[in-house]
């Protein structure tokens, strides 16, 4: 998968690195990739179709012989695994990950692992649950969360073409990656490597991807929440935070988020 540059991205990506949220600090990535696969990536496909189609061949033995065929192609969101498409997009989010956490290795994941959701409405539920939870928060607070939600599904928007209630979109898939938390890179702090817990002091995490086929584009959008008392990630303590009366992050995104107000509201309705 290549790494896509968006400048857009680059600054929500600014802005997501650090918040402070109640008693956590918050860290986000938002990151476009090109289905341009590596020849380990080729590898890799070439490895999952084989695995899948030998649970074909498996099944249509078993059938024929009027026996069940022990070896069973895993549930899957994509649709049945034996079939090109729908491995073709495990692979893709496969490789996503694979990509984007560079420590980790995704390529023997249970491809029910990941969750298909049928509008943008469950993920915007989420973001207000955890990132963009302002119940508690200052007025001032309140607007610069709203208009980094909206600023962030704006360029998400421009990269993908995310569905609306106007453009459905079936070129446009979402997903959530779910993995059990031993094998979730958001689920990792530096109080690991000290002897602590797995995802000691990690409040909540998600990780969302949104591939659309037809620009063969996939965008990872993916949050972490990390308590006050627990020490950061190395890249995450580097990362600047922004306090919660510094403007620059509202001003520097006024305009561009205005236009998108709509957008979200329609998609909230979904």
């Amino acid at each position: 998968m290549k790494y896509l540059e968006f400048e857009s991205l680059e600054e929500i990506n600014s802005a997501l690195a650090g918040l402070y949220l109640g008693d956590c600090r918050v860290f986000g990535r938002v990151e476009a990739y090109s289905c341009k696969n590596t020849n380990e990536e080729k590898k890799l496909r070439h490895r999952l179709d084989a695995k899948y189609e030998e649970d074909s061949h498996s099944l249509s033995l078993g059938s024929s012989l009027g026996e069940y065929a022990t070896s069973i192609s895993p549930t899957s969101p994509f649709g049945p695994l034996t079939e090109p498409m729908p491995r073709k997009t495990l692979f893709y989010l496969i490789a996503t990950l694979n990509a984007a956490y560079p420590d980790f290795d995704f390529s023997d994941i249970d491809p029910s692992t990941f969750v298909k959701l049928t509008s943008l409405t469950t993920i915007h539920r989420r973001l207000e649950a955890t990132l963009f939870n302002i119940s508690e928060a200052s007025a001032s607070r309140r607007h610069h969360v709203s208009v980094i939600h909206a600023a962030v599904w704006s360029a998400i928007d421009a990269v993908i073409d995310l569905p609306t209630p106007t453009d459905p979109n079936p070129d446009c898939a979402l997903y959530e990656f779910r993995p059990a938390p031993e094998s979730d890179p958001n689920n990792v702090s530096d109080a690991d490597d000290a002897g602590g817990a797995d995802g000691a002091g990690v409040r909540w995490s998600f990780c969302f991807l949104l591939f659309n086929r037809r620009r063969k584009r996939v965008v990872m959008f993916a949050c972490r929440a990390v308590s006050l008392l627990a020490p950061g990630l190395p890249e995450e303590v580097a990362e600047e935070e922004w306090d919660d009366d510094m403007e620059t992050p509202v001003d520097f995104w006024r305009d561009r988020s205005l236009s998108y107000e709509q957008y979200t509201m329609q998609s909230m309705e979904m």
